[in-house]
Formats: C-alpha cells, sequence, structure tokens
C-alpha cells in the first residue's frame, strides 16, 4: 500500500474521523497522538505553517482507554 493510499484510508476512516470531531482536532492530530501514545515517533512533514503548528498542536488532549482500543480494532 502506497503512503498516498494509506493516508486516504486513515483520513476517510469513520473511528478516526468520529475521534477527531469529539477532541476538536483534526485526524492527522488524533493519528500523531495515538502514535504518540504508543511510544512510536513520528515525523510528520509539512512546509506549511498552520500544519507544523497543528502538528505539534497533539498534547493538550489524551486518547482514552476507550477510544484507544476503538482504533486498535
Amino acid at each position: 500500500m502506497s503512503v498516498k493510499t494509506l493516508s486516504i484510508v486513515l483520513f476517510q476512516n469513520d473511528v478516526i474521523v468520529s475521534v477527531a470531531e469529539k477532541h476538536h482536532k483534526s485526524v492527522a492530530q488524533v493519528v500523531l497522538r495515538w502514535l504518540t501514545q504508543r511510544g512510536v515517533v513520528a515525523i510528520p512533514k509539512s512546509i506549511h505553517r498552520d500544519r507544523i503548528i497543528e502538528n505539534l498542536s497533539i498534547f493538550d488532549f489524551t486518547l482514552s482507554q476507550r477510544k484507544w482500543r476503538r482504533l486498535h480494532r
């Protein structure tokens, strides 16, 4: 699966979209937070100032155990 295809799959995933909406975050922020909580170092790439700031704004929320389990399915 290509990175582009994987991105499309993630950004259209109903569970991730739902979690993002409940936290008032973007899908990218939820994915980055999920990875961070799992101990995975993610290095997002962007040249756009707004997206760089958004990518760093993942430490003001956590994913509960319930949401954590939903993302693992």
